[in-house]
């Protein structure tokens, strides 16, 4: 879907999606600390913890349309072949 089926596009995306949520993590509490009050959330490693199920199960579901396409595109190639 997103990585248009390429499981390196889209281990990339899974990685740089997993950084960026880790880093909103810690900027948040790195602003915190800067700013001497909280205005932000703090560091809360059961947001990380959502962030990953969340890309996994992204990661499932596009597997699974992926397969889906696949088995599909193979049918139709057989029924006009």
């Amino acid at each position: 879907m997103l990585a248009k089926r390429n499981p390196i596009i889209h281990a990339v995306l899974f990685v740089g999606l997993y950084a960026f949520g880790v880093a909103i993590e810690y900027a948040q509490e790195y602003s915190n600390k800067l700013l001497h009050k909280r205005i932000h959330g703090r560091f809360d490693i059961e947001d990380v913890y959502a962030n990953v199920r969340g890309l996994v199960l992204f990661s499932a579901i596009s597997l699974v349309y992926a397969a889906g396409a696949f088995v599909y595109k193979q049918l139709n190639n057989k029924v006009a072949g």
